[in-house]
């Protein structure tokens, strides 16, 4: 009779940015057959936001919760990938900025959920999804005094792409529902 031995390994990065910009690549993998896991945050905050993110990379899982506020011109870009499908987010501000995401990725599938409100003189959201039966974007924002924009947004990329939530803009509600055409 033979025995394995299996290694785990977790890894817990926990990030709250005193600076104004903040660039991260992370990746990790374990040989081809158990693929790869990676992702990347860029922020550019004001000096008065607050950014915390907190990454832990266990079995091959990668689980990472970002949150940001404050005031200001701010932006924060986050994209996940497990090396097939991948999720980029992206949010931009002017003003008021408020967002909380959650993303969770492995060798079969990337899923996430943000929930953004941003109120200002400018509001801009982007989400795309990349997966192996093709793209799905969702982009909606805003430019004017006394704007906002708030989001509520699921995204899952498991060899195809699919979107739902909510916006509500300038007090117009909006359903998302978006996957690629078969």
């Amino acid at each position: 009779m033979s025995t394995r031995s299996i290694a785990l390994i977790t890894v817990c990065l926990f990030i709250i940015c005193p600076w104004p910009s903040l660039a991260l690549n992370i990746k990790g993998g374990s040989g081809s057959s158990a693929g790869e896991v990676s992702f990347n945050i860029i922020t550019n905050l004001e000096k008065e936001a607050n950014f915390k993110s907190t990454v832990t990379l266990k079995d091959l899982t990668l689980d990472k919760v970002t949150e940001a506020s404050g005031p200001g011109k701010n932006s924060i870009e986050e994209s996940v990938s497990n090396g097939k499908d991948g999720i980029s987010q992206v949010v931009l501000s002017s003003g008021r900025l408020d967002m909380q995401s959650s993303t969770i990725a492995s060798g079969n599938a990337v899923a996430s959920s943000q929930k953004a409100n941003l109120e200002g003189d400018k509001g801009y959201i982007a989400n795309n999804l990349d997966s192996t039966s093709g793209d799905v974007s969702l982009s909606a924002g805003f430019s004017g005094i006394g704007g906002n924009l708030n989001t509520n947004i699921e995204s899952v990329a498991a060899g195809s792409a699919k979107i739902a939530g909510s916006a509500n803009i300038w007090a117009m509600s909006i359903s998302i529902q978006r996957q690629p055409k078969q």
